[in-house]
């Protein structure tokens, strides 16, 4: 976006009041974990004979059952992480107390630290290749497919979810397509935004924050 569009994008933003036309986007993050939650089935009856189970899908399922569809509302000064089913904002991050925001790919865990979430994908495609060597010297003809078709089910559900709501997957998708906002007590995830959703939380930020979401370097573990 040239100084031009930025400027003109800027000027119309500043004539909105965020408190009655807030941007509204949907919760993104529970609608990948329902559609994970048939690929853990499927992940947990390969691996029923081992030590290392994946998480229950019961677990993963306790999330949505309990907020039903969630939204995040930007408005003037703070921003709200809004659950339908209660009715209710369940937290709220001010503006002036943002510590920082980060820009990631797809849904994250920011709450976890970074080694952890390096050394569990560690453990589970060590744990895969060693299932696959097992399987290798039993005779099984699935042996040498087991990573793939293990990577390609962990992937599957976001690509699902690219596909259905209309994303595409072009390179794009490696781009840091979800925003992670933090203050000292609160984090909002803003799951796999589309190009305008992304443009619009850009406007937002430079006109609120002065932040430019573009400068900011996307990473895969937060």
């Amino acid at each position: 976006m040239d100084k031009f569009k930025i400027n003109t994008a800027l000027e119309k933003a500043e004539s909105r009041d965020y408190d009655k036309y807030p941007i509204i986007i949907k919760d993104n993050a529970i609608e990948m974990i329902k559609l994970y939650l048939p690929i853990v089935f499927i992940l947990d009856f390969l691996s029923h004979f081992a030590p290392y189970r994946p998480p229950h899908p019961g677990e993963l399922n306790e999330r949505p059952k309990e907020l039903g569809s969630c939204y995040i509302k930007f408005k003037n000064s703070a921003i709200e992480y809004f659950s339908t089913k209660k009715n209710l904002v369940l937290l709220e991050i001010k503006l002036s107390n943002i510590v920082g925001i980060k820009r990631t790919f797809g849904p994250s865990q920011p709450q976890l630290p970074t080694i952890t979430k390096k050394f569990v994908i560690s453990v589970v495609m060590i744990y895969f290749v060693l299932m696959s060597t097992v399987f290798y010297f039993k005779g099984y003809a699935i042996a040498p497919f087991i990573v793939p078709i293990a990577f390609g089910l962990g992937i599957l559900p976001l690509l699902i979810f690219r596909l259905v709501n209309g994303l595409g997957l072009g390179l794009d998708m490696l781009s840091g397509d979800s925003l992670i906002i933090f203050d000292k007590h609160f984090i909002i995830d803003v799951s796999i935004l589309t190009s305008n959703e992304y443009k619009e939380l850009k406007t937002y930020f430079l006109l609120k924050t002065g932040k430019n979401l573009d400068k900011i370097q996307p990473q895969i573990f937060i």
